[in-house]
């Protein structure tokens, strides 16, 4: 009897060590759910995307796509798993995957799923992606297979469509936006922030062609810029030379010959409003000069008018008066000489007929 319940216990022992064997067996050899992702972005293959597996709302696996945007994992059944996809500036998703299995059901299942990632953006509303997953895939006993739960999965679907609707009206506003920035570069030849501008552009909305081509009509420009930066560097050349050897006409033509090359530079306009300040100090010496010359005629007028009248007096007043004005003046110092002598001469002569006079006498 003794020997009866001994082999009775090794029995149940070895029975035990089986059904543990089997049940080890089933969950990692012949068991499981193959669950294969692939994660697009802009309908791309998204590599290097994050993919964490959650249970019971910890971490239990993490890993990345490969260059294909794959990647594969297999669960255990009779579990709830969440995989959570993410990457920088992308909008993080969720999937649910319930592998429980009704009672008798074992094997191996595959199920293929494809996520499609889209822009983060400011002003975007996903607070529902962070509390919710985009899709529920569990087994479904009519389809003996694993699959979506259609009713939660297309309810998800139209809320993720509404927060891709507003993704496009703000990227269309950022576009705009871009647009009208760069173009404003563009007008003051810019190049390199319109450049940064058009790309930002072509970013939000890449099936705009727009901003492609502007950023190919720039780089035909700078190209031509090399040239217009090598003549604009021989006109100032050029006009500086004028300019330190004081001609001033000349040196404002070369100066904007070369505004003509590159608009935007200070150099040359500050030069010619330079020349533009002598032009006027010379207008002003000008018109101070004729002012001098035209008092000038004047006393000379006046000062042989005075003469034919035989106004001596005057007519050396005027004289003087002009002397003043142009000191340099050959005519005035004649013109005085003139009366001076003729005075002198007229009082000799008055002297001597007096000095006859008293003779007489």
């Amino acid at each position: 009897m003794k020997n009866l319940n001994e082999i009775t216990r090794v029995l149940a022992i070895i029975l035990i060590i089986v059904i543990c064997a089997n049940k080890v067996f089933s969950q990692n050899s012949g068991s499981f759910l193959e669950f294969k992702l692939r994660v697009e972005y802009e309908k791309e293959s998204l590599g290097n995307a994050n993919v964490d597996v959650f249970h019971n709302g910890k971490k239990i696996k993490s890993s990345k796509t490969d260059i294909k945007g794959m990647v594969e994992f297999r669960f255990d059944f009779n579990k709830i798993f969440i995989l959570e996809v993410s990457k920088k500036d992308l909008v993080t998703q969720k999937i649910e995957i319930d592998t429980e299995l009704p009672t008798g059901v074992m094997g191996e299942f595959t199920y293929p799923f494809r996520i499609s990632m889209f822009d983060k953006a400011v002003g975007l509303n996903t607070s529902v992606l962070a509390k919710q997953s985009i899709a529920r895939v569990k087994y479904l006993a009519d389809m003996e297979d694993f699959d979506i739960d259609e009713t939660y999965t297309t309810g998800m679907s139209n809320k993720v469509k509404k927060i891709k609707k507003q993704l496009a009206t703000i990227k269309k506003v950022n576009y705009d936006k871009e647009i009208k920035k760069a173009d404003k570069y563009m007008e003051k030849k810019n190049y390199e922030m319109a450049e940064k501008s058009y790309w930002k552009a072509s970013d939000l909305l890449t099936n705009e062609r727009y901003p492609r081509l502007q950023i190919t009509k720039i780089k035909k420009l700078r190209k031509s810029d090399k040239k217009d930066e090598e003549s604009y560097k021989n006109a100032i050349e050029t006009a500086d030379g004028y300019f330190n050897a004081k001609k001033y006409g000349m040196a404002k033509k070369s100066y904007k010959k070369a505004m003509t090359y590159m608009p935007s530079e200070n150099y040359p306009q500050d030069k010619i409003k330079k020349i533009n300040s002598f032009f006027s100090l010379e207008e002003k010496e000008k018109n101070k000069q004729l002012e001098k010359e035209k008092e000038y005629k004047k006393e000379i007028n006046k000062g042989n008018s005075f003469l034919r009248t035989k106004n001596f007096e005057d007519a050396k007043n005027s004289f003087h008066t002009a002397l003043r004005i142009k000191p340099e003046s050959k005519y005035a110092k004649k013109k005085l000489k003139q009366i001076s002598e003729f005075l002198d001469n007229k009082k000799n002569k008055n002297e001597s007929k007096i000095r006859e006079s008293k003779k007489i006498l």
